[in-house]
């Protein structure tokens, strides 16, 4: 299923046209599609999930510069105290493009977080914890533990790593917190069970749940049912998680999880344990703020009984989901199954997705921005 997924934007892989590099073009007159930088985001997104070979290269750049130098020390993060060198793609005759949106990407040698370049970031890292990267999942503990001050060191016998020390040199409290935000997502990524308990201990009682973080508590399921069997979790952040997971979970035992959670938390917590959590979502209502310089300052505020609303609807949503993934797992089955033997389809990998030197583009003269985005 995922290859054939992936296979679905091999034309626009092989145009060249999907890229963490992308720039948003404001003006193209002459553009015969149009794909915005969001939308580039969302389909590389797509990509990473079905575990596609033709971003990995862009992805290895896209992590180095998300973590710049503060690893500077670890051999394997040698290479991020300068700047990402590219690296001979397959799509060759395209890589003046693509260097000079590289050049503008990495304009410096740490990451600044603007929405698009945390969303890079997200997806990127995502990836690397998602293939098995233990080594970038520790780095990504590591920046963690030293931000919310945990005692690292009593995990590492448990889940048989050690954790690097960051070096966070000049960043801001501000450029701290985004680091935070965007690293958390791909944290909670990681399928180990032995880290279950930091990762509960993490996520449970994180100062900023955002959208990203619960997408990837619905991927990463067997986590998520530890953290709702396990984990003390405030009213307002499980309503918050139930809300914002129904367009994406699928999963019958959580849902009945979450089910049994809402009943049991109704009404025995204690508020102030909780006190220093805040939303980074429009839907949630923001309680105390853990710093004056809150990267979720923006959020709305609404009362509680908002939220608690909208929770039958989340539940139903995600039942509807159950059913929904039911029918479409069963007629996708049997239409792969057809265009197989009719040989429409056949699994590809990863190296047949991008075009060879010579065959890039039918026309020379069509560079890569002629889509609405430049790379």
């Amino acid at each position: 299923m995922m290859e054939f997924v992936s296979s679905l934007y091999a034309p626009l892989v092989q145009r060249c046209l999907l890229s963490f590099f992308a720039q948003e073009k404001t003006i193209n007159f002459n553009a015969q599609v149009h794909l915005s930088r969001q939308v580039v985001l969302n389909i590389l997104n797509v990509l990473a999930l079905c575990g596609s070979k033709a971003i990995a290269e862009e992805v290895e750049e896209v992590y180095r510069w998300a973590l710049g130098d503060m690893f500077a020390h670890s051999p394997h993060a040698a290479s991020a105290t300068t700047e990402p060198t590219p690296s001979t793609s397959l799509i060759s005759p395209l890589n003046s493009t693509r260097d000079v949106s590289r050049a503008r990407m990495f304009r410096s040698s740490r990451m600044v977080f603007t929405h698009n370049s945390i969303l890079s970031a997200i997806i990127s890292l995502e990836y690397k914890v998602e293939s098995g990267d233990v080594e970038c999942w520790c780095q990504l503990a590591s920046i963690i533990g030293h931000i919310l001050d945990l005692p690292l060191s009593d995990y590492e016998q448990e889940i048989g790593v050690r954790f690097p020390t960051p070096d966070f040199g000049d960043r801001s409290r501000t450029e701290i917190e985004a680091m935070l935000n965007t690293v958390v997502p791909a944290f909670a990524s990681y399928e180990n069970e032995k880290a279950f308990r930091l990762m509960g201990t993490v996520v449970s009682g994180f100062p900023s749940l955002t959208t990203s973080v619960v997408k990837a508590l619905c991927r990463n399921s067997r986590f998520f049912a530890y953290l709702l069997e396990n984990c003390e979790i405030h009213p307002q952040a499980l309503n918050f998680i139930l809300v914002v997971s129904a367009p994406f979970c699928s999963n019958g035992h959580i849902i009945a999880l979450l089910k049994a959670r809402l009943a049991n938390d109704s009404t025995q917590v204690d508020i102030d344990k909780f006190k220093h959590i805040t939303f980074a979502s429009e839907y949630v209502a923001t309680m105390e703020p853990a710093t004056k310089n809150n990267y979720s300052a923006n959020t709305v505020k609404k009362s509680p009984s908002y939220m608690e609303e909208k929770l039958p609807r989340a539940l139903e949503e995600m039942e509807a989901n159950c059913i929904w993934m039911d029918y479409c797992c069963m007629h996708f089955d049997a239409f792969l199954l057809e265009t197989q033997k009719k040989k429409f389809w056949f699994p590809r990998t990863a190296s047949s997705v991008c075009l060879s030197a010579s065959g890039v583009l039918e026309n020379p003269s069509e560079s890569a921005s002629a889509a609405g985005v430049s790379i």
